[in-house]
């Protein structure tokens, strides 16, 4: 069942977007992107495919570079760009990623040409590096600037690396600039380990934002649903922009938690129109009860999410309604059906809860509806059967005689007779249902009998008496 309650849309959105590769250099083309050194020492930057080392007699003097990954472009021994000892490449032809840790050095790789990220977001640079060195002493930086290289600042240090790793980083100081440069700073004084600083597949890429959006989503007149019940619902947004071709507007539902990492499809809507905009929505059968629900509009073309509608909903567990036991009693008695479990019930066959009635001779089902506080319903039965009782009737001469508890669940103890016979238990329709010896304590148990009306009938001395009891 649909509750209503009115939802104010929220003034959100989250843009449309699409990547865009900006820069990118495998350095197989050489060293045209990038101005190599000016600093200090004879560890410098160049650009080659050199891997090799320098052994003596096979002792490995200055280790070999290792081999890069396939996700390299032409490895696994592709150019790239890296520290070099000049001095061991002039001397030994030992080109590689080494370095001289007696010369202090300090020098950079820097692009020659600034890239734009105006109008945009989620800005990243991307890179394959090595850099053993040692923490502190020798270790490599990315650094960017955001004023045509007057100054820098510090985006990762990386040491410790003997192995092809790629990096990633993503700052909002670079997003929406004009001017973003970056450039790879290699210090080391005195001590470290080869590979020095390597660098390969820079790639920088951004997220364009576009001017659509999706704002204003809210259910209408809704304040949550009713566990496994059909509910529809409408759920209104505003658009703007330029949706094109193809595109389609689809609803979506959270978790229980309000989380859309795996949302539920539940509308959608195709449509290029801007304005004020509807999406028939159903909530699936079987959807778990839970108090933190929300929803959002996705859009296809082009690829925009809104923010969700800012309103906790909530899937309301059912009610679990209870009739009562079925009763047995004889014609032109009363009866009280009261159920329970919910906040207010409707009874079929004209009768109220918790209002006594006359049931007509037979078997007669009743069904109760109850309706929980939400709005949520659900039904139980229960059976009442009045008996002609075969003439049976309490004897009115049994006043000194007594029947207690009554009613009762599994015994029932017998007190005032004084020389009892027979005792014996008979339904509504006079059949014999249980037959009893006297006993000393006058207590007898009746817990096989199920629920209902029955006669006590006790024979004392030379007269009969019965008494109605009430097994519940």
């Amino acid at each position: 069942m649909k509750k209503t309650l009115l939802f104010a849309g929220l003034l959100c959105s989250v843009t449309a977007f699409s990547q865009t590769t900006l820069f990118s250099d495998n350095f197989e083309s050489g060293t045209s992107n990038w101005s190599l050194n000016g600093g200090s020492g004879t560890n410098k930057w160049v650009v080659n495919n050199a891997f090799t080392g320098y052994s003596i007699s096979g002792i490995p003097i200055i280790a070999d570079t290792p081999d890069q990954p396939l996700a390299v472009t032409a490895s696994p021994q592709s150019t790239y760009l890296h520290i070099n000892n000049a001095t061991a490449c002039i001397g030994f032809s030992a080109c590689n990623a080494n370095f001289d840790t007696g010369s202090t050095s300090d020098q950079n790789a820097t692009m020659t040409t600034s890239v734009a990220t105006t109008g945009m977001n989620t800005t990243t640079i991307s890179f394959f590096y090595l850099s053993a060195g040692a923490t502190g002493v020798s270790y490599g930086t990315l650094q960017y600037s955001l004023d045509n290289g007057v100054s820098w600042t510090d985006a990762g240090t990386y040491v410790n690396v003997s192995a092809w790793t790629l990096a990633s980083v993503t700052l909002p100081a670079w997003d929406n600039q004009a001017t973003l440069s970056f450039r790879f700073n290699w210090k080391n004084a005195g001590s470290g380990n080869d590979p020095a600083f390597s660098i390969d597949e820079v790639k920088i890429t951004a997220v364009a934002v576009s001017s659509e959006t999706i704002t204003g989503v809210a259910p209408d007149n809704t304040s949550g649903w009713c566990y496994n019940a059909q509910s529809t619902f409408g759920l209104d947004f505003v658009s703007a922009g330029t949706f094109t071709s193809g595109n389609v507007f689809t609803a979506q539902l959270s978790d229980a938690s309000g989380s859309f990492t795996a949302p539920t499809t539940i509308g959608t809507l195709s449509s290029t129109t801007s304005g004020n905009l509807s999406i028939p929505c159903t909530i699936p059968m079987g959807t778990v009860v839970g108090t933190a629900y929300r929803v959002r509009v996705t859009s296809s073309n082009p690829a925009v999410i809104s923010a969700d509608n800012g309103t906790d909903l909530e899937i309301h567990a059912i009610p679990t309604v209870d009739a009562g036991t079925d009763q047995s009693v004889c014609v032109g008695q009363n009866v009280t059906l009261a159920a329970s479990g919910a906040a207010n019930y409707t009874w079929n066959n004209g009768i109220t809860n918790n209002v006594p009635f006359t049931p007509t001779l037979g078997v007669t089902i009743f069904t109760v509806t109850g309706t929980s506080a939400a709005g949520c319903v659900n039904t139980d039965q229960v059976s009442v059967t009045a008996a002609a009782c075969a003439g049976i009737e309490e004897n009115a001469n049994a006043t000194s005689i007594s029947i207690y508890p009554n009613p009762m669940n599994d015994h029932f103890t017998i007190e005032g007779a004084t020389q009892i016979s027979s005792i014996k238990v008979i339904d509504l329709s006079g059949r014999t249902m249980m037959s009893f010896e006297p006993t000393n304590s006058n207590n007898y148990s009746i817990g096989t009998l199920t629920a209902g009306t029955y006669f006590v009938v006790i024979t004392d001395g030379k007269s009969e008496f019965s008494k109605r009891i009430v097994k519940q």
